[in-house]
């Protein structure tokens, strides 16, 4: 068996102490990619592929610590794309009563579930029928997930005109619900 040495304990105590930056680190990380991934699946031809430029500062790390590099990207978008990304997030689609526009992807910042959705301005009776509101963000329909106002449209009526049940994952502040809906 190993002697814990006075080294090993400060090393260990050093580790502790990063701890919670570490897992801040972590959940910023993984909420900058939610939300890329988004902005991809939903802004469609509007969101920029092509990064413009790039480039690293790299600063002296402190008593003996390796050296931090920070990684700057930049994208040069067009006003014609700004504008096109603001009518894609801004645009009402409407089926059966309901109104819904694409949720905007930085919603996955402050909600860990958050994948995309439709966000609800009207709720047709249908919905309302089953509890749905508005300002609630329908994520999926059945097993299908749902990226934006059209899909949400279309996956809607689709599932309206069969036999099965419906359900929806529906997102209100920070639950995620499943809600059955019954055919009209």
């Amino acid at each position: 068996m190993k002697k814990i040495t006075r080294q090993d304990v400060l090393s260990l105590e050093a580790y502790e102490s990063r701890r919670p930056r570490l897992r801040r680190e972590a959940i910023a990380r993984k909420a900058r990619r939610r939300v890329v991934e988004i902005l991809q699946a939903s802004g469609g031809a509007a969101v920029p592929s092509q990064r413009s430029d790039w480039y690293w500062e790299e600063y002296a790390g402190e008593n003996g610590k390796p050296n931090e590099v920070l990684v700057f990207v930049r994208y040069d978008v067009p006003l014609d794309v700004v504008r096109a990304l603001v009518e894609r997030y801004s645009t009402t689609t409407s089926v059966q009563g309901t109104s819904a526009m694409t949720a905007f992807p930085s919603l996955a910042w402050p909600y860990a579930d958050f994948t995309g959705g439709a966000l609800l301005t009207k709720v047709g009776k249908q919905l309302a029928g089953a509890g749905i509101a508005a300002q609630q963000i329908v994520m999926a329909i059945g097993e299908q997930h749902v990226a934006d106002a059209t899909t949400f449209a279309r996956r809607l009526g689709e599932a309206a005109h069969g036999d099965a049940a419906i359900q929806l994952t529906v997102k209100s502040g920070e639950s995620t619900t499943h809600v059955d809906l019954k055919h009209p």
